[in-house]
């Protein structure tokens, strides 16, 4: 169950103590607070904050699995305040217990945005929608996304919910229904129809904003959608119809939280900081600004007395009234056995290719960073450290190149000896030669297109290059469709010397995105992989 932190009287009288002596900052370095993408439009708000608190404050958005990565550092970790999606990425992370006075500032339902016209025609306006709705409107040729539930907070909430409406809706979820062959096949019935995966809630609604047509649907946060179909009104396009699950409806709680690291000076003007922010975030001003941008708020979170019908619309299918009753997370262990059942099981099989930069540019660091990336998905010991292990089904094909593609290597399934096959090759494998990313990318165009596997796995080419191209990307270009989310799409990480331009170009023609790997090959890798996982 999840923590309940209970400050005593005598901590009590110390915190007021350290508030009363920081009025000006007080700390000399800058304060990092590391937060899930679907927080951005927030951001001003804290960022404003710490300005008149004479604090140099850095914000960073990530994935829930890398709050929870950096948390387990324990006093090494990066934050210093963490703001993720869900309480149970600080209850998955923090195996040293430095996590301190976590509380919920608002609170979002996951529910399945789905074009109102689709709704309209499958009859899902003014009634109960079911997850056996939902697995038959798939089945009929529904679209939808969803982020990956090892990556991002929502596909995670929401393959809770799957889980939870499989097993028959349980008080709580345990390791013998996770574990029910029946309630993984019914599971997997529903996430063979995600037919675009994310890694970031943010970034799905922005995908959706910037191409209607790629799905019919999508598993979001509310307010999320509730911001994309504020913008979709603006631009004059067809909105969102919410639809809330009726058996099966979890709840993102995003909770604040400070990251002990220390008693030194340093460390105690940054938690009284923290504290200040934590109370300006739950004044009654900030929680009104929080429930107009589509958060709930309020000592439940779900009143609908806080909520603006200007704001949560009936026309977009927004139920206020309506009694929502959030699922129980489970306990830590439970969380992490149906996360594995879900990465090495359940999911939509990937096939991608890897685009391998072995030109002259990448002999010495470079290669060494793209070998490091490649083995946290090929060696099984690496692979269960981040959620990424493969299924059985998993297809990989690794092409190395220069000035053309040199070899294509393929991997199957989730067999120890394919995968470290694969990685033996690519690590032995030698960089010479010049660049050219867009004679690979038609390499890797053509595997996917010749697969025959287009209906039933997430495809997705993965570019990794460190230099300027030469060749004509008129070469791809002219492979894909005038609509990027009819194409299959090429994601890239750029690092060393590689142009953005180049690989920015290839993903606005087939709706993917660019990564940059310049800070952290590894940590940029670990996060394009959530993108068909």
């Amino acid at each position: 169950m999840l923590r309940k932190r209970i400050l005593t009287g005598m901590a009590a009288g110390l915190l007021g103590l350290l508030l009363s002596g920081c009025n000006d900052g007080g700390t000399s370095r800058t304060v990092t607070l590391i937060s899930g993408s679907e927080n951005k439009s927030l951001f001003p708000i804290v960022q404003d904050f710490a300005d008149q608190q004479g604090i140099d404050l850095e914000i960073k958005g990530r994935g829930s699995v890398d709050i929870m990565l950096d948390i387990r550092k324990g006093t090494r970790a990066e934050a210093d305040i963490v703001w993720p999606a869900a309480s149970l990425w600080l209850e998955l992370g923090d195996l040293a217990r430095v996590v301190k006075h976590e509380k919920s500032i608002m609170r979002s339902p996951v529910v399945f945005w789905v074009k109102k016209n689709k709704a309209e025609t499958l009859g899902w306006t003014g009634r109960d929608v079911t997850m056996a709705d939902i697995v038959s409107a798939a089945e009929g040729g529904l679209t939808f996304g969803m982020t990956s539930a090892t990556q991002s907070n929502s596909g995670a909430m929401a393959y809770f919910a799957m889980l939870s409406a499989a097993a028959g809706r349980p008080n709580v979820l345990t390791e013998a229904h996770v574990n029910d062959p029946a309630v993984k096949s019914r599971v997997a019935e529903l996430l063979k129809g995600v037919d675009r995966t994310s890694g970031s809630s943010g970034w799905l609604g922005d995908l959706y904003l910037e191409h209607p047509g790629a799905m019919d649907a999508m598993f979001n946060y509310e307010a999320v959608g509730i911001e994309v179909n504020q913008a979709l009104e603006r631009a004059g396009g067809e909105p969102l119809c919410a639809i809330y699950p009726a058996d099966g409806l979890a709840i993102a709680d995003s909770p604040l939280a400070y990251v002990d690291k220390g008693d030194s000076d340093d460390d105690q003007a940054i938690e009284a900081f923290f504290l200040k922010l934590q109370e300006h975030l739950l004044s009654d001003k900030v929680q009104a600004k929080l429930a107009a941008s589509g958060r709930r708020v309020g000592p439940l979170g779900l009143s609908s007395s806080t909520l603006s019908d200007t704001v949560f619309r009936k026309d977009w299918c927004i139920d206020t009234g309506r009694a929502i009753t959030a699922l129980t997370i489970p306990e830590q262990s439970v969380i992490e056995a149906a996360l594995r059942v879900y990465q090495g099981e359940t999911r939509r099989p990937s096939e991608i290719v890897f685009l391998l930069d072995y030109s002259g540019s990448m002999t010495g660091d470079g290669n060494h960073q793209l070998v490091e990336a490649l083995s946290n998905l090929l060696l099984e010991v690496k692979s269960k450290t981040f959620f990424l292990e493969t299924t059985a089904d998993d297809i990989f094909y690794a092409v190395p190149f220069n000035d053309s593609p040199l070899a294509i290597w393929k991997a199957t399934g989730n067999s120890a000896t394919s995968l470290e096959q694969m990685f033996r090759q690519i690590e032995e494998y030698k960089p010479n030669g010049g660049t050219d990313i867009y004679a690979a990318s038609a390499r890797g165009l053509t595997i996917l297109n010749e697969s025959g596997h287009g209906d039933t796995h997430s495809q997705m080419i993965l570019l990794l290059t460190d230099g300027q191209s030469q060749g004509a990307p008129s070469m791809v270009l002219e492979r894909l469709s005038p609509d990027p989310a009819a194409n299959k799409p090429i994601f890239s990480i750029l690092f060393g010397q590689a142009s953005e331009t180049q690989v920015e170009q290839l993903a606005k023609a087939s709706a993917a995105r660019v990564f940059d790997g310049r800070k952290g090959l590894v940590d940029a890798f670990r996060n394009a992989r959530g993108y068909a996982n």
